[in-house]
């Protein structure tokens, strides 16, 4: 089934989040590593749609900073851990589970 994703209005309306198919929760993603990258000094607005990413799959964070450029991603790093300091925790497991998984593959 094909899903509209409109993603000002996830942005207004995070708890939508959920309610949308996995397909349509990935498009989703790359939509607001776009819009971020876009609007740089709105970047606070869609925190409120990170965190509800965030909650269902780390996944969605990690595929947001892997779609950005680099000077746009250490950007919206600083702002994450300015709007809650758990992101500082958080994006250092994914960091740690990384390279625990590469010394596990070599």
């Amino acid at each position: 089934m094909k899903q509209s994703i409109d993603i000002e209005d996830l942005i207004k309306n995070p708890a939508k989040f959920a309610e949308i198919s996995l397909d349509a929760k990935y498009m989703c993603t790359l939509m607001l590593s776009t819009w971020i990258q876009e609007n740089a000094k709105k970047t606070q607005s869609a925190m409120g749609l990170i965190d509800a990413m965030t909650k269902q799959s780390r996944e969605f964070l990690v595929l947001i900073c892997k779609s950005m450029q680099e000077k746009k991603l250490l950007a919206l790093l600083k702002d994450l851990v300015t709007h809650d300091p758990k992101y500082k925790d958080l994006l250092t497991e994914i960091v740690v589970s990384v390279k625990q998984s590469i010394k596990l593959n070599t």
